[in-house]
């Protein structure tokens, strides 16, 4: 689903679970979740030390969820946090196991 992606399987499922709503069907979702997922692994292969410095991260990645929903009309900044606060949590888990 996720290019064997585990990472954005599980933010799916707490996007899903936390009833944020103006995603509405699972293939817009899916749709913004892959960008976001190409755009983010893109940035990391460029840069592999940018995941030593997670503030950083966090600033570069709020970006790019940033940009990649607004051209989905979404503006919401309780959305756009909480979408960017799991995204960097993923990834940290992922890098610490």
């Amino acid at each position: 689903r996720y290019e064997n992606d585990t990472k954005f399987a599980r933010i799916h499922k707490r996007i899903r679970e936390s009833g944020i709503q103006v995603l509405k069907s699972e293939v817009a979702l899916h749709e913004v979740l892959i960008d976001i997922k190409h755009k983010t692994d893109a940035m990391v292969v460029n840069n592999r030390d940018i995941l030593k410095n997670r503030d950083y991260f966090e600033l570069q990645t709020n970006s790019t969820v940033l940009d990649i929903l607004e051209e989905k009309g979404i503006r919401d900044m309780n959305v756009i946090r909480f979408i960017n606060t799991t995204l960097v949590n993923e990834y940290f888990l992922e890098r610490a196991a």
